[in-house]
């Protein structure tokens, strides 16, 4: 159906042969037999025939070619249209197998998932597993109630801690506050000195005022006194001037004592004011060295009612907290010897309702094994019986022919032999079906192992990074501690 086009040319061409040579013999034969009047127009009329003949077989040939090469196309077609159809469904068929093999594969991907969660879930409750769990956990309530215990003191110490820096802040205010005392008072001793100096100035002033006033008054009563004397006699001027002269010297002594008496009144108010200043700072710093005193034996006596009340506190806390973590620790040692007590009560029942199995299946396997013996001694005695039956028979068919008798003898042992081989592989087939029995305990002992070997690797990486010290070595294998680097 697939052959080429080029094929269906042929009969065409064996057609123009065909008719070129039978053109050929038939002038060939009217040249050589026939001579009628007519021969150029017969001859004309057989070649234009066979031309319309030739031109009528070529057009239907062309027309058949054509509609068979339309034919082997639509053949062509439909037979791609239907291989495609064909590659299409195989393509579906084959999509669909892939996906039923995946959607298979993960079904059964997700069931063994499940039931490896199932059973690490049930080897959870083994009470190995139960026991070294409830050790993880004491392990790690220790850990939190250690990080508690070692936040609080933090806590404390930071107390402590802002405190101390509380007291030293006290310490430079009051630093701060002499250093500003003392500039005070040095500024105030600056002062009472400038002041002093002042003074002084003043009164020395007031001293050359009052000799300048005198000498002054002195040069006019001798002005006067010369007027006088030359106007009164040289007696009356002898007395005037003794007089004057006594009355000057009496003048000068009064200025003198009077000049004296307030430079001594001068020096007796400034003596007056040094000492009263004198007295005044001795005062006040008596009076500022008893108020720093107090005030030292108050902050002293402060830090040291805070320094007795924080170790006081810290006291009770270190005990109270001793105190808890003794009690804690007894009840939490008490909680753990009573869940190890049950767990290895459980673990001994446990044991023991497995050894109560183990003995029950081996008294089951006892009894089945008696029975085995007693059906065995049972077809032994029924075989003893069908021999003594066929040595019965043998006996009573002693009077047949030797041959009935052996014939019937080669039965017998075949069909005892038949029994005995179906006997030997109803045995073989028992052993063989207790060797997959075993088989298959020991796969599921093995698989048991493995999921219990697993729960306890999923504890341990749950538990032990979360530990630090406080890490149960006593309860983990030397693998395990090599594993997690633990050195106990």
């Amino acid at each position: 159906m697939l052959c080429n086009i080029n094929n269906y040319r042929s009969p065409f061409l064996v057609r123009i042969c065909i008719v070129f040579f039978f053109s050929f013999f038939f002038f060939l034969f009217l040249f050589l037999h026939v001579t009628p009047p007519n021969f150029y127009f017969n001859f004309f009329f057989a070649l234009k025939l066979a031309n319309v003949m030739d031109v009528n077989n070529a057009r239907v040939e062309r027309l058949r070619r054509v509609n068979r090469y339309k034919a082997v196309q639509a053949e062509l077609a439909l037979q791609r249209e239907e291989e495609e159809i064909r590659a299409s469904r195989e393509r579906k068929m084959n999509a669909a197998a892939r996906d039923e093999a995946l959607a298979k594969q993960l079904a059964e991907e997700q069931r063994l998932e499940l039931l490896d969660t199932k059973m690490l879930q049930i080897v959870r409750d083994f009470p190995e597993l139960r026991n070294l769990e409830a050790q993880l956990k004491h392990a790690l309530m220790k850990q939190g109630r250690k990080d508690q215990v070692e936040e609080i003191r933090q806590l404390k110490e930071k107390q402590l801690q802002e405190e101390r820096e509380y007291i030293v802040y006290l310490n430079e205010q009051e630093e701060l506050a002499k250093a500003k005392e003392e500039e005070r008072r040095r500024k105030e001793i600056e002062a009472f000195k400038r002041h002093q100096a002042a003074q002084m100035d003043l009164i020395e002033e007031r001293k050359n005022v009052a000799e300048k006033e005198a000498a002054e008054r002195r040069k006019e009563r001798i002005a006067v006194d010369a007027v006088v004397a030359r106007a009164h006699e040289k007696d009356f001027l002898d007395a005037l001037e003794r007089r004057e002269k006594q009355r000057q010297l009496q003048a000068e002594q009064d200025e003198f004592y009077r000049l004296r008496a307030e430079v001594k009144e001068a020096e007796r108010r400034r003596a007056l004011q040094e000492e009263e200043a004198i007295n005044a700072y001795h005062a006040e710093q008596s009076r500022r060295k008893e108020t720093n005193e107090k005030l030292a034996r108050e902050r002293e006596a402060i830090k040291a009612r805070i320094l007795e009340e924080q170790s006081r506190k810290i006291a009770e806390e270190q005990a109270k907290r001793e105190e808890l973590e003794s009690l804690l620790n007894d009840y939490y040692e008490a909680e753990r010897l009573a869940k190890e007590r049950k767990a290895m009560r459980d673990e001994k029942e446990a044991r023991e309702r497995f050894a109560e199995e183990v003995k029950q299946e081996n008294w089951r396997l006892i009894q089945d094994r008696l029975k085995e013996k007693e059906a065995e001694r049972a077809e032994e005695i029924k075989l003893r019986q069908l021999m003594m039956e066929d040595l019965a028979r043998k006996a009573k068919l002693e009077r047949f022919s030797k041959q009935r008798q052996m014939q019937i003898k080669r039965e017998h042992i075949l069909e005892a032999e038949k029994m005995l081989e179906a006997r030997r592989e109803l045995k073989r087939e028992e052993e063989r079906q207790s060797a997959l029995l075993e088989e298959r305990e020991k796969k599921r002992q093995e698989e048991l192992l493995e999921y219990v070997r697993r729960a306890r690797a999923q504890l341990l990486a749950d538990y032990l990074p979360k530990l630090g010290e406080f890490v149960p070595a006593h309860v983990l294998t030397v693998d395990e501690k090599k594993q997690y680097g633990i050195i106990k």
